[in-house]
């Protein structure tokens, strides 16, 4: 009879009966209410984890639209100077022609005219030259 209750499996492994299966289970059921404590608080603790990504994400979109918009201001910004930068130029550039003209064809005066063309055409020279070497020098740091 004993054969009958462990009989071998085609395995070579013995098969438990009922009475030692539910014995098993008897000895574990106490640890159930354990175990879904355990199941309901790492649940729990997903949900929060879950809720404060979907938080930062949140904040993160805001920020970024922020950044968006100040970052679009600053090219508007950016643009306006350029355009009274040059508007400046251009006023500087038709003044200083105007008056070398004046002096070479109207005062007939053509060496203080063609000087005040060089030596603005020097410091222009001068002006784009360092420019270009302090963008040079911004860009190695």
């Amino acid at each position: 009879m004993a054969d009958e209750q462990n009989s071998p499996t085609p395995t070579g492994k013995l098969e438990p009966t009922r009475g030692e299966a539910s014995g098993g289970l008897d000895r574990l059921e106490p640890l159930i209410p354990l175990a879904e404590q355990l199941l309901n608080n790492y649940n729990r603790e997903l949900e929060g984890r879950v809720k404060l990504h979907e938080k930062q994400m949140e904040a993160n979109e805001m920020q970024a639209k922020r950044d968006f918009h100040y970052d679009k201001d600053a090219l508007k910004f950016e643009q306006h100077k350029f355009d009274r930068q040059y508007v400046l130029v251009v006023i500087i550039t038709v003044f200083v022609l105007a008056t070398a003209g004046g002096l070479i064809f109207f005062r007939q005066n053509t060496e203080a005219g063609i000087l005040l063309l060089s030596h603005v055409a020097a410091l222009a020279i001068g002006l784009v030259g360092g420019a270009g070497w302090q963008k040079a020098r911004k860009d190695d740091e």
